[in-house]
């Protein structure tokens, strides 16, 4: 129970801290948000009489106009504030029902509050509310309210605001990291075209200056975009083709291999011998050949592919005719 006013719909004390919940994208651009305010404010039906409408108020005839009762305890007497007109001197018999005698209530009314950009998570704004503008009556308008208004923001999935700089990340296809181009970034003001280089890998760092957070009393920050490159979890048939040929003309590693493109090594993976130490199989080993150990005519067919010609029967068993 109050003593200078009266408890109502509205509440029973008067709002001195509001924590204001807004957007990822409100507190980047600014806004406006309408929240209720509780404040003490003259009774609107009694005007401060604190009488029923049509009924007034006469002097208190417990203390005789004096706003103090005496008090006697045995041979002790004492004064205390009168408890029927409670010290005003002026005894109303019917009150107003709306403040309930006090000629002040509480009163519920919107009020405008402006977010401004840049706002972060936590941020304490120290505010006064103006009674003209929460519609008092202008016996109130002297005296203003003090209101603090803390900042919740929420979180955003795709955009992290740090210091001045809009922060985000790209998905770049194949196509477009290897052969370069440009691509639309949707940020909270709106849409940028950034421009994305031929060869850009994953983990890659694009800033477009001037397209971050723009406040009143400092330069605008910058866009900065970290890149990652999307790969497709599936191929259709034609990709598939273009891919392997594209990685048949890579150049040869050893130790690598890839899927469907058939290297110059297979054969010995297949049989786990990359370099043979020694050869021990004389079909495989290189034969050796001395110089002058074959004939003209043989190392021209051997260089040629072609098979060796086939040897002369010799003459030495053959009979020998006499004439």
């Amino acid at each position: 129970v109050h003593n200078d006013y009266a408890e109502s719909y509205a509440g029973t004390e008067s709002s001195r801290e509001y924590i204001a919940q807004v957007t990822f994208e409100e507190a980047f651009l600014g806004s406006i948000l309408v929240v209720q305010v509780r404040c003490v404010g003259t009774c609107d039906k009694c005007l401060g009489s604190r009488s029923e409408l049509g009924y007034t108020g006469n002097i208190c005839p417990y203390c005789e106009g004096t706003g103090e009762e005496t008090i006697r305890t045995g041979h002790i007497t004492a004064r205390k504030t009168c408890s029927y007109c409670e010290g005003s001197r002026i005894f109303i018999k019917y009150k107003c029902m709306e403040c309930e005698g006090m000629g002040k209530r509480m009163f519920d009314r919107p009020f405008s509050l402006s977010i401004p950009p840049g706002t972060v998570h936590g941020q304490v704004f120290r505010m006064e509310l103006d009674p003209e503008q929460l519609d008092l009556p202008e016996s109130e308008w002297t005296t203003k309210q003090i209101l603090w208004v803390t900042v919740s923001v929420g979180e955003n999935e795709q955009f992290v605001v740090n210091e001045r700089d809009l922060e985000t990340n790209l998905e770049l296809s194949p196509a477009l990291a290897l052969l370069g181009g440009s691509t639309v970034v949707k940020t909270p003001a709106r849409n940028i075209r950034v421009g994305v280089e031929e060869g850009t890998a994953s983990h890659s760092v694009i800033v477009v200056a001037g397209e971050g957070l723009r406040t009143e009393d400092t330069i605008p920050g910058d866009l900065v975009v970290r890149t990652a490159v999307r790969v497709p979890r599936t191929l259709s048939w034609r990709q598939g083709r273009i891919l392997r040929r594209f990685a048949s003309l890579e150049p040869v590693e050893v130790g690598r291999t890839i899927a469907g493109v058939p290297s110059v090594s297979d054969h010995k993976l297949e049989v786990n011998v990359v370099e043979a130490d020694k050869i021990v199989n004389l079909v495989v080993k290189e034969e050796i050949v001395k110089k002058m150990d074959k004939t003209i005519t043989a190392t021209i067919r051997d260089k040629l592919g072609m098979r060796p010609a086939k040897p002369k029967p010799s003459m030495a068993h053959m009979p020998h005719k006499i004439f």
